[in-house]
């Protein structure tokens, strides 16, 4: 074996390391939208060993309601002449696992001519559990929203029989020295 080929050969076999050992998703289809490449990142995300999946159509691993725009989406980036871009310019980007449960994913698509056919490679990450924490997070905020309204309102109200304790007081006093205090006091706690 020469040394440019050992270089080649171990090159390739780096590669093919990383790739194979990725937790994300790494998914290659052609310009028909066949499946070339599926890694064990996309097998553990999808549920679906390599074998089950290569040669067949992308169109599996998608809910069925995204998959004549995912048809487009693909067709038309590979006119665009556009390398490599985030999938998230769509609403959202769901993916679906050999039992047909979908899921929420982020990607980036790449494409690339080799040999004179079109390759598109998708790295897809389920991002199930980030999407669980934000509606935990949105909906302890709205919680805290709610507390802080009840709070503020007991506070004006019992802000409010305090003024009125004032003003029944400020009533049954002659004093103008204890009457202006009294008002000077209903002011502060009113502002």
């Amino acid at each position: 074996m020469s040394k440019k080929s050992e270089k080649l050969f171990q090159s390739q076999t780096i590669l093919s390391g990383i790739i194979n050992t990725a937790e994300d998703a790494i998914i290659s289809v052609d310009s028909n939208q066949q499946i070339l490449l599926f890694n064990q990142g996309a097998e553990k995300i999808f549920c679906y060993s390599a074998e089950e999946v290569l040669g067949k159509h992308l169109s599996m691993l998608l809910p069925e309601a995204f998959r004549s725009v995912h048809i487009t989406h693909v067709n038309n980036f590979g006119k665009s002449g556009v390398i490599s871009r985030r999938m998230q310019e769509r609403s959202e980007i769901s993916g679906q696992r050999k039992n047909g449960s979908s899921f929420p994913a982020e990607a980036n698509i790449s494409q690339v001519e080799i040999d004179g056919r079109q390759i598109f490679t998708a790295i897809l990450r389920d991002v199930s559990e980030q999407k669980l924490i934000e509606n935990k997070l949105r909906e302890s905020l709205k919680e805290k929203e709610i507390l802080l309204q009840e709070v503020n309102h007991r506070v004006k109200n019992n802000l409010q029989v305090i003024l009125s304790l004032f003003a029944l007081q400020g009533e049954s006093i002659n004093d103008p020295e204890r009457i202006a205090m009294l008002s000077e006091i209903r002011l502060r706690i009113q502002s």
